[in-house]
């Protein structure tokens, strides 16, 4: 009669062929967890460039958001609605070139609001005249930018919807097949 092997004889013989096997898997579920979420990593670092770098006169819109959160009670009530209304000019100069090419230009976001939030302060918008379309949760959410790390309490809010260039050319494709099979 032959002599049977215990099983933990067995499993202890593959145990090192199963444990590299789940380390593969699960470095490869690591790797498509981050894959998946790298369009969106760009797009809050594209959005966040161009917060901070873009101006159209002196100030960039955290710099003026700044000025406005130190605005104190001495400037008085006169001094406050200057930097608003300046608040305002630039968020609308800053949005105008993303409606003037909508859909036209890879990368540029369309801008449906922008707000300066500032604590003890009235909150500042731009709303774009543009209609907003039905969004799902996925396309493209609230962006939230934080530009100080002394003022936690300034925030600029942008509702936006960057990958407009590609759906364009999606529905332009779907279009040509429609009138090719027509």
């Amino acid at each position: 009669m032959s002599e049977r092997r215990p099983m933990w004889k067995y499993a202890s013989a593959l145990a090192p062929a199963v444990l590299v096997w789940l380390i593969l898997v699960g470095s490869l579920f690591w790797l498509l967890q981050e894959r998946s979420t790298w369009n969106a990593e760009a797009d809050k670092a594209l959005l966040t460039e161009w917060l901070d770098e873009t101006r159209n006169f002196r100030k960039t819109l955290p710099e003026l958001a700044r000025d406005y959160a130190k605005d104190t009670e001495a400037d008085g009530a006169a001094g406050r609605g200057q930097l608003q209304a300046e608040l305002v000019t630039l968020m609308e100069s800053l949005a105008e070139p993303t409606r003037v090419y909508l859909n036209q230009l890879p990368g540029f976001p369309v801008i449906y609001r922008i707000a300066v939030i500032v604590p003890d302060r009235e909150p500042v918008s731009w709303n774009s005249p543009l209609p907003r379309p039905r969004l799902n949760v996925k396309d493209s959410p609230p962006f939230e930018h934080r530009p100080f790390s002394d003022l936690p309490g300034i925030v600029i809010k942008v509702d936006y919807q960057l990958h407009a260039f590609n759906k364009l050319q999606q529905r332009e494709r779907d279009n040509n097949r429609g009138n090719l099979i027509a």
